[in-house]
Order: structure tokens, then sequence, then C-alpha cells
């Protein structure tokens, strides 16, 4: 039973950081407004590609069919049909609904649930790593074009701010984690400990979903509980 717990402690923590979010925002805000977001999210992408192994990535990109394929549907194909999904939702659900889908997976949820089907995590870290590396442009072209498609005020996203906030907290770390898997000490180091860097990478992850919770939680208060979804 404790084994089983502790292979799904991630889902479960989830569970729990997005009740405890929404459902006692008051109490939880205190510790997020403390949290330094955006140095999170950078070294929990520093975390997730530290473990990368090139040569995993280059015998993955020696037959690239798999990786493009996956590719296009995170990056090509997802945001229209969750734009699509979202025409018969609220303009407040929509949006988020836009904004899940243009937005790249992350290392550890692609590996996990590849390597938890028996698939090629080598495909899946390739793809994690195309797609983030590209995010900086994917996801503010998305944004724009969907946006403006379901008209909402995409004339109140700076893009450009946007396109260099993602650049910094998202490639960059992913560079600077690649740079230092040079030193061969560190490479070893960070293969061994893969596990462990995951586990630290998706607590930071909870991190910043109770972050979100915390935020969604205080809207509903707003709005009242028979105004939600009018």
């Amino acid at each position: 039973m404790l084994a089983h717990l502790r292979e799904r402690w991630f889902l479960l923590a989830l569970v729990a950081v997005l009740v405890a979010g929404m459902a006692w925002p008051d109490a939880v805000s205190p510790f997020t407004q403390r949290l330094p977001r955006e140095a999170v999210v950078a070294f929990v992408m520093l975390l997730m590609a530290l473990p990368m192994e090139a040569r995993a990535m280059w015998n993955a990109a020696r037959r690239p069919g798999a990786a493009w394929l996956g590719t296009l549907v995170n990056a090509g194909i997802a945001p229209p049909l969750g734009w699509l999904a979202s025409q018969v939702l609220p303009v407040e659900l929509a949006i988020g609904v836009v904004v899940a889908v243009v937005v790249p997976c992350t290392l550890a949820a692609a590996t996990g649930f590849t390597r938890g089907g028996g698939g090629n995590d080598a495909v899946a870290i390739l793809v994690t790593t195309i797609t983030n590396l590209a995010c900086f442009l994917t996801i503010p072209l998305w944004l724009r074009l969907l946006f403006d498609e379901r008209g909402t005020e995409a004339g109140a996203i700076d893009y450009s701010a946007l396109m260099l906030q993602l650049a910094l907290l998202v490639v960059a770390p992913i560079a600077a984690a690649q740079l230092a898997r040079q030193r061969r000490p560190i490479a070893a180091w960070a293969t061994r400990h893969k596990a462990m860097l995951s586990e630290i990478a998706q607590a930071g992850i909870l991190c910043m979903v109770l972050v979100g919770a915390v935020g969604c939680g205080q809207k509903l208060q707003e709005l009242g509980d028979n105004s939600v979804l009018v």
C-alpha cells in the first residue's frame, strides 16, 4: 500500500494542492505571496533539463518521425482543437482552455507518463526539448491568433515582454543545464540522481499550481457561488 502511494505521490499532492488553494485561498495566500515565482519556474526548468542526455536525444533525432509528429501535435494541432472546444464555454473558462493548450508539456510529465506506458522516453525528451525551446515564439503567436479569434482583448498582452520572459525562464535554464552537462562530473551526477531531481522539480511544479489554485479560489470568492459560470 505504501509503495503504491509513493508511486502516485505527485497526483495525490496535486489534488491536495488544488483543493487547499481553491477552498482556503485566504489561509494559503501568505505563502504564495512570498513565493519567488519566476525563480521557481526557472529552477524547475533547470532541474528538468539537467538529467537530459544529449546522446539519448541524438539517438531519437536520427529517426525523427515520432519526435516531429509529437511536436506537431503539441505545438500545431492541440491549440486550434482547444480553441474549438472553448467556443462552447464562457469567456473566462475559454481563455483558460486556450492558455492550457498552447503551453508545451513539462519534461516531468512527458517522461513520467511515457515511461509508465512503456514508450520511448528519449522521444518524449526530444519533443519536450523542442517545444519548450520554441515556446517563446509559439505561445505568443498562438495567443495572439486565438485570443483575437475569440474576441478577447489580445491587445492587453505585451507579446514582446512575454517572449522575453519565456526566453529567460524556459530557454535560458534549459541551455544552462545542457552547458553544465558538458562537465563530466556534473553530467554523471545528474544522470545518477535523475529521480531525485525529478521529484524536486515536481515539488516546484506543485508550488506554482498552488499559486494558480489560490488565484482561482480568490476569483471564485469574488464572483460568488451563483455567478461562477454565468
